[in-house]
């Protein structure tokens, strides 16, 4: 992944393996930085993503959009670097600034200056958050970090005073079911706190992480849903609308997503 041509047809594949699952629209999120290795700049690299992901988006149907990744263990120039690139493609595919990577040795007040940079341009944030680390992460995130959303978010529970602010101001749970058994941010499947959050009033969604690491996509973690958390037809509507919410997309074609949606569920019953 470090030539412009692997870049896009990753990125390409990416788009028609979402295609393949039925999945309307899509949000892709990598680490530009990671991709540097043999010569490739931010904007490059960006370009080369968004190239190839319009390509698939023209030619199966399926929105697609970006969310640049700032890796805690980077340095700040980098990841200032990489904000400023989102704000350059702001609008032209790049919806979202996340920061990811090893929480537990770099929690994200380390990084409060990037993404104090990123709120003024109004990028839209995402914090991973609460899934190697404790609930004071996800405090700090929301707080300090300006996160309109927070990935994982599995210690919420540990800490009623994020857990109520996340539950009032309703700031979406990326949670992703295979990846958090995997990875032990949960101890097993029957100890994941997504049913608890739901039935308290969270705005929970469900995603995969990374399809590959974890050998899964979005049909297999529905059917964990339903067949582990109990969860019945209209919860997983109710779920599936809360992805879209959730997006970052443009809100005129949020709308018509929501629209098309709310029709398709009407249809099936």
């Amino acid at each position: 992944m470090q030539s412009a041509r692997g870049l896009e047809r990753i990125a390409y594949e990416a788009v028609e393996d979402a295609a393949r699952q039925n999945i309307k629209y899509l949000e892709i999120r990598f680490a530009p930085a990671l991709h540097m290795q043999k010569g490739l700049q931010l904007e490059e690299i960006v370009s080369c993503v968004l190239a190839g992901m319009k390509q698939a988006e023209r030619k199966f149907g399926t929105l697609a959009r970006v969310i640049l990744i700032c890796l805690r263990s980077h340095s700040l120039e980098m990841n200032k670097a990489v904000a400023k690139t989102a704000r350059h493609f702001l609008g032209q595919g790049v919806v979202g600034l996340d920061l990811a990577g090893d929480e537990a040795g770099f929690p994200p007040q380390l990084h409060k200056e990037v993404f104090r940079l990123a709120h003024k341009y109004d990028i839209p944030i995402t914090i991973h958050a609460g899934e190697a680390a404790g609930s004071e992460n996800i405090r700090e995130a929301i707080t300090g970090l300006h996160a309109k959303r927070i990935g994982h978010g599995v210690r919420l529970r540990d800490d009623r005073e994020p857990l109520e602010a996340v539950r009032e101001r309703q700031i979406p749970l990326e949670m992703c079911l295979t990846s958090n058994v995997q990875t032990k941010a949960v101890k097993s499947w029957t100890e994941h706190p997504i049913r608890e959050y739901y039935d308290q009033g969270i705005l929970i969604t469900v995603n995969t992480d990374n399809t590959t690491v974890s050998n899964t996509n979005m049909t297999q973690e529905y059917e964990k849903l339903i067949g582990i958390y109990d969860f019945g037809l209209k919860d997983v509507k109710n779920v599936i609308m809360n992805g879209l919410k959730a997006s970052f997309l443009e809100e005129h074609l949020k709308k018509k997503l929501l629209a098309e949606f709310r029709s398709e569920f009407e249809r099936l019953g």
